[in-house]
């Protein structure tokens, strides 16, 4: 094992420990409450790390870095342009549905759709987004375990269960609570890749070429903006974040704000990718950019180091979240209430559902190919909860058994919908992810119409 190796081994297990360490120090005296929401008690520069550090994944990590290394700039703007009004949107609506979460005991944004809609529509959601958040969890270990493998002499395999077992250590313990305060410290590292210029020379050249902006066409740029807004709407984990905050001006300004930090972030990984442009091959790919840094060690080797344990952290404050949000949401809206009344019996079955949630999905990253495509393909179909996730929080819908079953059923056709357009492969085109979106649009709104108005609950 080279010099180069051994210094990113050490960087990588000095952060290993940190995490586990605090994991394992603040949850001493954590209470069912804290573990399960964070006792309502998020401030804000939490809440602005966890939102900003979440948001920016492993899929992202390898498609911002790639598309600094290959000068493709043109999806940035849109894309935020999205996430801005994703996030304006929670800031509207979110601080009176945190006073109803705070007064109904709310862990997952399922059991507001049960008590605004019904169950029917919980139990369908529910499932739309335990699947998604799996299948996320296998995207960040994908990512992890292929970048540990390239820079060790690890397998695959091998460094995907290494970091699911680091995640689960702190995980386990102290639950949500954990989740945020790793999250906290991950948004630290994250956000100073940023002064990544002032340790090593970047040419910032390309960023002064109007040509790199260029836009893809109206479609996929339409698209691109769809993609930020809707990800920030339909993730039910940034719905935990309204449920967890202190206050009101959490929400109302917590949120807005973050958009700035993820913004910082994302043009740290541009920067990344810059840096590294010159050391790798001309024919470089921007899909695979940013394991061929590690790979060819195309950066100074304390630099690299310290860039492997960022790229870590990004993955990871992913990782824990999802891992949670899929645990949470199982139980709380899968299976039924009687298992998950009490917080101690809570806390417990959590335990148990975190740990099964880290096994399938380091099983589902070992079947990963295009990790790109892959989020694309994943999000197409969380974003069929759209309209039920905004008419919900509007209240649009009037309670009743007529409704939510339509509701449900417009989302099965929706899913239907999906799995045959997956199947034939219309995904390649981008703009093509939102026609299920655009079926339950429609289907939802026709029972708001036909059936929103007459109660038979």
């Amino acid at each position: 094992m080279g010099s180069q190796q051994t210094i990113i081994l050490v960087a990588l297990g000095i952060y290993a420990l940190v995490m586990v360490a605090v994991g394992l120090f603040t949850s001493r005296k954590e209470s069912p409450e804290g573990f399960t929401i964070g006792n309502r008690n998020v401030g804000m520069i939490p809440t602005m790390g966890s939102l900003s550090s979440g948001f920016r994944d492993g899929a992202g990590l390898v498609f911002w870095v790639g598309a600094g290394a290959t000068f493709v700039f043109g999806g940035l703007l849109w894309t935020f342009l999205g996430v801005l009004v994703g996030l304006l949107f929670f800031s509207l609506v979110g601080p009176k549905i945190r006073e109803e979460a705070q007064r109904k005991n709310y862990i997952t944004i399922g059991q507001m759709i049960r008590d605004r809609l019904g169950k029917n529509t919980e139990k369908t959601t529910s499932i739309i987004v335990t699947i998604f958040a799996v299948m996320l969890v296998s995207m960040q270990l994908y990512v992890s375990g292929n970048l540990i493998s390239t820079i060790t002499s690890l397998g695959v395999n091998t460094s995907i269960t290494l970091v699911a077992l680091i995640v689960a250590s702190y995980v386990l313990v102290g639950g949500y609570s954990n989740v945020i305060k790793t999250d906290v410290i991950q948004f630290f590292l994250i956000i100073s890749l940023a002064c990544l210029p002032f340790v090593i020379k970047i040419d910032f050249e390309p960023f002064a070429k109007l040509e790199n902006y260029k836009g893809y066409g109206l479609s996929t740029n339409i698209a691109f903006f769809l993609i930020g807004a809707l990800y920030v709407i339909v993730s039910s984990d940034v719905w935990q974040r309204v449920f967890s905050a202190r206050n009101e001006k959490v929400i109302r300004y917590g949120f807005p704000l973050s958009a700035i930090t993820l913004s910082i972030m994302t043009l740290s990984l541009f920067f990344l990718g810059l840096a590294a442009r010159q050391y790798l091959p001309t024919e470089t790919e921007w899909g695979n950019a940013f394991f061929l840094i590690f790979e060819y060690e195309a950066l100074p080797k304390y630099v690299l180091a310290y860039v492997a344990v960022v790229c870590i952290a990004i993955t990871m404050s992913t990782l824990d979240t999802l891992s949670y949000l899929a645990a949470s949401t199982f139980l709380k809206n899968i299976l039924p209430e009687q298992y998950s009344d009490k917080k101690q019996t809570y806390v417990k079955l959590t335990r148990v559902s975190l740990g099964a949630v880290l096994i399938i999905g380091s099983c589902l990253a070992t079947t990963i190919g295009d990790v790109v495509q892959f989020i694309f393909d994943a999000a197409s179909l969380l974003f069929i909860l759209t309209p039920i996730y905004v008419m919900v929080a509007m209240g649009w819908f009037s309670k009743n058994n007529r409704t939510d079953l339509c509701v449900a059923v417009s989302t099965f056709i929706s899913v239907a919908v999906y799995i045959y357009m997956f199947m034939q492969g219309y995904f390649s085109d981008t703009i093509m992810i939102f026609v299920p979106v655009a079926v339950n649009i429609v289907l939802c709104s026709l029972t708001k119409i036909f059936t929103g108005d007459k109660k038979h609950a």
